[in-house]
């Protein structure tokens, strides 16, 4: 009997183990793909497991298709809407709170841009590399002592909480739900308090049409001068261009980026920010690698599969 078709987007960082697992079940066809290959892969497919590589949209998804999996906690990659319709099950990591919480790569990999824009570190490689020793060029702040503001107190916006805490840093939250007892060490105060008096400000929060741009011209404006703002979220939550602004104005004193609005379009992400990089140090741009950890890939990739697997078994 011929076994359904399951289409694997990008499986460079397929961990170990996955492709034996679904291949027990389904026929796996692998790719990698370029954008306008993906579409027709999928014809006759019954299933895709798919990472930030690629969009779904509408148009990609065949009538066949009765899942997608996807190891991340944002679906913003995923046309969910046609999903819907479709009666497509969607399998993710979304609300997989336990399970996350030993899932630590992206509030590393942010509390690195704070370390990195904050001293500067890679102007200070780059210099070096030029054949400059210039010490007190670089001569930069320290975080204790410092107000740390961490817009959101989920999952994420927790462990950086605890990480400023550890670097003892003056913590303020700013989250649309109380706090609870593990918030009670920290101080919760509103949203415009929170950008007037933080020195280092962490935007997390989830990718949701009411969030669209909740960082605006507004926000940047009501921020500290000279504060450092770092999103390693979602992209579509900042208005990139009010951000630029800030910069260009030198009222915000630096920003890092894990994330941008259209970074699935390769033309148009962030043009006019990508531009500002490349000649100021205080801007920190990266590929979205919050998640790109060995050990994140293998415990999330195999937990989504072996939730598809309980599900199709039962629904097959």
């Amino acid at each position: 009997m011929k076994k359904p078709r399951i289409v694997i987007t990008e499986p460079d960082w397929l961990p170990d183990g996955v492709e034996d697992k679904l291949a027990q079940v389904f026929d796996v066809c692998k790719g990698p793909f370029l954008p306008q290959d993906l579409a027709p892969a999928l014809n006759e497919a019954v299933g895709v497991l798919v990472g930030l590589d690629h969009v779904l949209k509408g148009d990609a998804l065949p009538v066949t298709l009765k899942f997608i999996v996807s190891p991340t906690t944002g679906l913003n990659h995923i046309d969910l809407d046609q999903a819907g319709r479709q009666g497509i099950k969607v399998i993710s990591l979304k609300g997989e709170t336990d399970f996350l919480q030993n899932i630590t790569a992206t509030a590393e990999l942010c509390w690195g841009l704070v370390l990195s824009l904050l001293r500067r570190i890679p102007a200070a490689h780059t210099s070096v590399m030029n054949g400059q020793w210039d010490r007190d060029h670089f001569k930069s702040r320290e975080l204790q002592g410092a107000t740390l503001g961490v817009i959101g107190f989920g999952r994420l916006g927790k462990k950086i909480a605890h990480y400023g805490h550890a670097f003892q840093m003056r913590v303020m939250i700013c989250d649309n739900k109380p706090l609870g007892v593990e918030g009670a060490q920290f101080t919760s105060v509103d949203m415009q308090t929170l950008l007037k008096e933080s020195d280092i400000i962490s935007l997390q929060v989830d990718s949701r049409p009411d969030n669209y741009h909740m960082i605006g011209e507004a926000e940047f404006q009501a921020m500290k001068q000279g504060a450092l703002f770092i999103n390693t979220a979602r992209g579509d939550l900042v208005d990139e261009a009010a951000l630029l602004q800030s910069l260009q104005d030198r009222h915000l004193g630096g920003a890092a980026l894990d994330v941008l609005e259209q970074e699935y379009d390769s033309d148009k992400a962030a043009g006019s920010l990508m531009a500002w990089a490349r000649d100021h140090e205080n801007l920190i741009i990266t590929p979205h690698i919050g998640g790109v950890t060995y050990e994140s890939q293998y415990k999330t990739t195999h937990f989504v599969v072996d939730k598809l697997l309980d599900w199709y078994t039962a629904h097959d």
